[in-house]
């Protein structure tokens, strides 16, 4: 089992089964050149970034990636969304 907390009102458990040969798959994917560049958030920034305010000088611009274009804020009894993350990609140039 998997799991994946998140800072807000909801977590990812996925089941998993270790297979043969997970090393090399593990490799294939390069995990870790995609934390390179990662930045560490104090409080203040992380509660920014939650509430949807731009935090200035502490990442590049995005390029050909995907970003957090809002998050969802309905709480009703045909729609619910509150808290959920909606992407989009960003191509080739900055934001």
């Amino acid at each position: 089992m998997a799991l994946g907390y998140g800072s807000g009102d909801a977590a990812e458990a996925l089941p998993l089964r270790v297979v043969a040969g997970w090393q090399e798959a593990a490799r294939r994917i390069n995990f870790e050149s995609a934390l390179v560049g990662a930045i560490d958030l104090n409080e203040a920034q992380y509660i920014d970034v939650h509430e949807g305010r731009r935090i200035e000088n502490i990442a590049p611009p995005a390029r050909d990636e995907f970003v957090i274009d809002h998050v969802g804020t309905s709480n009703g009894p045909d729609f619910f969304d509150e808290g959920v993350e909606y992407y989009r990609y960003v191509v080739g140039s900055a934001e």
